[in-house]
């Protein structure tokens, strides 16, 4: 009998690709895409026969350091004892070929006028997981044409190497696209995909890494306060390491630092209508000066005059300096009046009653109906403890 023997190599799309450098194979295929070799046997035993044997290799995952940006500076808050706190985030990007995890860990870099300041990661978890692919096809604005997913995603049909419905995802870096349909499939010559929004500026090129970002949150506690320093602000700094367990490079971070103010200074705001006299909320009710101000409720009709008084308080222990108050005037409603403290525009009372007519002339933009006002009667706008200051001006309601 006569035999004949014919060895027939059909490579994938993924295995031709493989044909390519090593950087470039990094640079350019996914994590378990499956390399598929499959050898034919032909023969004639009488009548022509085939035999055929695939062995499967999946494209292993190839580690890339993640990245790390900054979130925004917290805005400060008034220092209240040791467990006074905010929370800092940071964006972890994964720049992988495919789903890589990730070690986090925060670090206080640097602290001011305090110590004990401590910071961990809150949220997520540690270590995060976090999911990638690289695009094998051109795609569409709002599809990814990525391989089929070989590391037993039948299982799992709607997850490509991590990627699922509702992560957010960079696409060659850039941000801001949710993950929609994933669709895997195994069928040969099948075709897997992830949908996306918003569109992305053109059809999306094969070789792009797609990679899965969280934001990590830091919670960060003040410490305790330096006592000799009691008016002085807090910061605290800090950043975040991200370690891969496979290869154990760390990325860390820029710093973020945090400030927690003295608290020391408040401010109250009351108004009275000079032209009526007319009462508001008896609750928020303050008289000064022989006069009854009000927080609130006070009634007022067109071309009424309305008198405001701002009211600031040094309620600490030790002098804050730098002191002033910006009061954004309801323009829309009413218009400021100049003339009306002897001839000038604003009246300043100091600690014992000392009253000083101002001109507003720097301190108030009509464009904007933003009064400025430098306060405090020591050098440096400071007000001593116990202390408080008054300014007045005058307003009416348009007609």
């Amino acid at each position: 009998m006569k035999r004949l023997f014919k060895i027939l190599p059909l490579l994938s799309l993924a295995a031709a690709l493989l044909l390519s450098t090593e950087s470039a194979q990094a640079a350019t295929i996914a994590a378990n895409t499956q390399i598929i070799n499959t050898a034919t046997l032909t023969y004639n035993d009488g009548t022509v026969k085939t035999s055929q044997a695939t062995a499967v290799v999946l494209y292993a995952l190839v580690p890339a350091n993640p990245t790390i940006n900054l979130g925004p500076t917290p805005t400060p808050i008034p220092y209240a004892g040791a467990a006074s706190n905010l929370n800092n985030t940071f964006i972890l990007t994964n720049n992988s070929n495919g789903m890589d995890s990730f070690n986090l860990v925060t670090t206080i870099t640097g602290q001011t006028n305090t110590s004990g300041a401590g910071a961990i990661v809150a949220s997520p978890s540690s270590p995060v997981a976090l999911g990638a692919t690289i695009t094998s096809a051109v795609g569409t604005t709002t599809r990814l044409i990525v391989p089929f997913d070989g590391s037993g995603a039948v299982a799992h049909p709607g997850m490509i190497n991590g990627l699922v419905t509702g992560k957010t995802i960079s696409i060659g870096g850039a941000t801001g696209y949710t993950v929609g349909t994933v669709v895997n499939n195994p069928a040969t010559g099948g075709i897997s995909y992830i949908d996306f929004s918003p569109a992305y500026g053109g059809p999306v090129a094969a070789g792009v890494q797609v990679g899965e970002y969280v934001t990590v949150t830091v919670n960060v506690t003040a410490g305790t306060q330096d006592p000799a320093h009691p008016s002085d602000p807090v910061t605290v700094s800090k950043n975040l390491k991200a370690t891969s367990p496979t290869t154990g490079a760390t990325v860390t971070s820029g710093s973020i630092t945090d400030t927690f103010t003295s608290g020391n200074a408040k401010l109250l705001k009351y108004v009275r209508n000079t032209t009526t006299n007319a009462a508001g909320d008896v609750a928020g009710k303050l008289n000064h000066g022989g006069h009854d101000y009000f927080q609130g409720g006070v009634p007022a009709a067109p071309n009424d005059k309305l008198e405001y008084m701002l009211f600031a308080a040094n309620q600490g222990p030790v002098i804050v300096t730098g002191a002033g108050i910006a009061d954004q005037l309801p323009i829309t409603y009413v218009t400021f009046l100049t003339g009306q403290y002897g001839g000038t525009d604003i009246a300043y009372e100091s600690a014992g009653g000392i009253i000083t007519n101002l001109s507003a002339t720097g301190l108030y933009n009509a464009g904007t109906g933003v009064l400025s006002v430098p306060v405090g009667y020591l050098p440096n706008h400071s007000i001593d403890p116990g202390t408080s200051v008054f300014v007045y001006y005058i307003v009416q309601v348009k007609p």
